[in-house]
């Protein structure tokens, strides 16, 4: 069955979490499961494994074009964690001692 990697609203991404489908019913937020089911798993499957009466297959340059727009797509995703520069630093003391803080303009070229 396929896990799902989960960012629970209200917490930092230091406490994502892998769910199996059945745990997530429960969840008030299941609906969104199921939108990614239906606009990218479902879509994925139907390029990557056609069902073998399935009324429409991809021909090879379809799935060279899905392929190539997936990465372009996770290349532009990857560009976001680029800092462009640092507009500011600080230092501030807590527990652990002085830290280096870091107002920073991020990578949001468009190419489109």
């Amino acid at each position: 069955m396929k896990r799902f990697h989960v960012k629970w609203k209200g917490y930092s991404h230091i406490h994502n979490t892998d769910e199996m489908y059945a745990f997530l019913k429960n969840y008030k937020g299941f609906k969104k499961v199921e939108n990614y089911i239906a606009k990218v798993w479902a879509i994925d499957q139907s390029f990557r494994n056609p069902a073998p009466d399935a009324p429409w297959k991809p021909s090879q340059e379809e799935m060279e074009q899905y392929e190539i727009d997936k990465e372009r797509a996770k290349e532009l995703l990857e560009s976001y964690k680029i800092v462009e520069r640092i507009l500011d630093e600080k230092e501030e003391r807590r527990e652990e001692g002085i830290v280096s803080l870091f107002f920073c303009k991020w990578n949001s070229e468009c190419t489109n």
